[in-house]
């Protein structure tokens, strides 16, 4: 059982090609026609736009390392939670819940079957 917690956690883990989010594309397009019009003639308040958008960027990537940090905490949970039978055993019915509750994203009922089950790692 661990040794599949470890393959779906490396799965996981596994770097997928970044992508830039809406707002990322967003601001980097008006931060680059700001950079084109303050080379033609430069403007103190186009700077301060400048600056404006670039700690946008920063914050925004900032929020996106945050969650990636949080995504490993799970999978450390993850392979935790699936190494040990004992673990599961030792565990009350709410510490449980509250291990389900980070580790499941969204569960698929059919015909009172579960079909589907999305991790949020």
């Amino acid at each position: 059982m661990s040794k599949r917690a470890q393959e779906l956690a490396n799965l996981v883990s596994e770097p997928d090609e970044y992508v830039k989010t809406e707002d990322e594309i967003r601001l980097e397009t008006q931060l680059k026609k700001l950079e084109e019009v303050n080379r033609l003639g430069h403007s103190e308040a186009i700077e301060q736009a400048i600056l404006s958008i670039e700690q946008q960027l920063e914050e925004l990537r900032h929020q996106q390392n945050y969650s990636t940090e949080g995504d490993e905490e799970l999978m450390e949970l993850l392979i935790a939670a699936f190494s040990d039978v004992e673990y599961w055993q030792s565990l009350t019915q709410e510490q449980l819940v509250q291990i389900v509750d980070r580790l499941v994203g969204d569960i698929t009922i059919q015909d009172g079957e579960v079909i589907d089950i999305k991790l949020k790692v």
